[in-house]
């Protein structure tokens, strides 16, 4: 066996009656299987789609960090750590903000087992509100607003000095369960809006005036910055035919 059929074995005995916590039909191992095929779909290597496999073990189930150590080696077992929550008796705002903020500074295969774990589970809950007919986060151990809080800052760190399509999914998946826009600390996706404005209006200059806004200004969220776009716009059609 390879390293990923190691991994997926393993993860059926570790998680072997376990249900999701949202869907109680639905096996837990459905999700780390779901996470090791995001991660196919990119093409990442077979020590992270393993790492996929076992990334909840640690915080799941009573194997530990030298269990996955001993089994996979050394880079598998940093991975799984870190997509382990740490001190799961402190609040769940508390955790949730310690992750959001360590995820920052991670190198990009890092970043991407967190975004295909988050992809995943947004999946899910696209799939329960379709199948309940309605939006509903009661099972989750906070709300909507809470869960939005959450997802837009985790999008925000992983995005963070990287580009890669996947974070583009996790972005739209966000948009799509929460049904709203949000504001992105995203300056690639600010210079595609402006570009469509540009399209629209056939004025390059409106492209060069977005771009140099958002770098001086610092203006964090695409609202903010395509409303004054559209106010230079309209002051230049105004000079024009005023």
């Amino acid at each position: 066996m390879n390293v990923v059929e190691e991994a997926l074995n393993f993860a059926i005995k570790a998680h072997k009656g376990q249900v999701r916590k949202a869907d109680q039909n639905k096996p837990y191992i459905v999700h780390p299987i779901d996470v090791s095929k995001i991660l196919s779909e990119y093409n990442l290597s077979e020590e992270v789609i393993a790492a996929g496999l076992l990334h909840d073990v640690l915080e799941d189930t009573s194997y530990s960090y030298e269990d996955i150590l001993s089994l996979f080696g050394e880079k598998i077992a940093k991975l799984v750590l870190i997509a382990t929550e740490e001190n799961k008796k402190d609040s769940w705002e508390e955790r949730k903000l310690r992750t959001i903020n360590k995820i920052k500074n991670l190198n990009l295969e890092e970043k991407l087992l967190l975004c295909a774990d988050k992809i995943s589970n947004l999946e899910d809950m696209l799939i329960l509100f379709n199948v309940k007919g309605k939006k509903d986060f009661s099972s989750f151990k906070r709300g909507e607003e809470k869960q939005y809080w959450y997802y837009i800052n985790i999008y925000n760190s992983l995005s963070l000095n990287h580009q890669h399509v996947m974070f583009e999914r996790l972005r739209d998946l966000i948009t799509e369960v929460f049904e709203k826009e949000f504001y992105f600390d995203d300056k690639r996706y600010l210079e595609k809006e402006i570009k469509k404005i540009s399209k629209l209006f056939n004025d390059n200059i409106i492209y060069n005036y977005g771009i140099e806004i958002y770098n001086s200004n610092k203006l964090i969220g695409k609202y903010n910055t395509l409303i004054e776009v559209k106010n230079y716009y309209e002051k230049k059609l105004m000079e024009i035919y005023g």
